[in-house]
Protein backbone atom coordinates (compact mmCIF):
# COMPACT_ATOMS: atom_id res chain seq x y z
CA UNK A 1 0.00 0.00 0.00
CA UNK A 2 2.84 2.40 0.82
CA UNK A 3 4.57 1.81 -2.50
CA UNK A 4 1.36 2.50 -4.44
CA UNK A 5 0.73 5.74 -2.51
CA UNK A 6 4.33 6.80 -3.04
CA UNK A 7 4.11 6.08 -6.75
CA UNK A 8 0.86 8.06 -6.97
CA UNK A 9 2.54 11.10 -5.41
CA UNK A 10 5.69 10.90 -7.51
CA UNK A 11 4.53 9.52 -10.83
CA UNK A 12 0.87 10.49 -10.88
CA UNK A 13 -2.31 8.51 -11.09
CA UNK A 14 -1.57 6.66 -14.31
CA UNK A 15 1.59 4.99 -13.06
CA UNK A 16 -0.04 4.20 -9.72
CA UNK A 17 -2.80 2.33 -11.53
CA UNK A 18 -0.21 0.17 -13.27
CA UNK A 19 1.53 -0.57 -9.97
CA UNK A 20 -1.74 -1.41 -8.21
CA UNK A 21 -2.61 -3.84 -10.98
CA UNK A 22 0.87 -5.36 -10.86
CA UNK A 23 0.44 -6.03 -7.12
CA UNK A 24 -3.08 -7.38 -7.83
CA UNK A 25 -4.66 -4.78 -5.52
CA UNK A 26 -7.77 -3.77 -7.44
CA UNK A 27 -9.16 -2.11 -4.31
CA UNK A 28 -6.42 0.54 -4.38
CA UNK A 29 -6.93 1.76 -7.95
CA UNK A 30 -9.43 4.52 -7.14
CA UNK A 31 -7.50 5.86 -4.11
CA UNK A 32 -4.33 5.88 -6.24
CA UNK A 33 -6.05 8.01 -8.86
CA UNK A 34 -7.35 10.41 -6.21
CA UNK A 35 -4.00 10.75 -4.44
CA UNK A 36 -2.22 11.31 -7.76
CA UNK A 37 -4.69 14.01 -8.78
CA UNK A 38 -4.43 15.70 -5.41
CA UNK A 39 -0.64 15.68 -5.64
CA UNK A 40 -0.72 17.22 -9.11
CA UNK A 41 -3.12 19.94 -8.01
CA UNK A 42 -1.20 20.83 -4.87
CA UNK A 43 2.12 20.75 -6.68
CA UNK A 44 0.87 23.13 -9.35
CA UNK A 45 -0.35 25.73 -6.88
CA UNK A 46 2.70 25.38 -4.66
CA UNK A 47 4.83 25.96 -7.74
CA UNK A 48 2.90 29.16 -8.49
CA UNK A 49 3.43 30.24 -4.87
CA UNK A 50 7.19 29.70 -5.10
CA UNK A 51 7.36 31.69 -8.34
CA UNK A 52 5.41 34.52 -6.71
CA UNK A 53 7.72 34.54 -3.68
CA UNK A 54 10.86 34.58 -5.80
Amino acid sequence: MISIASQANIGGGASAIALAEAFDRKDLILPAILVGSLGNALGTYLGFLVVYIL
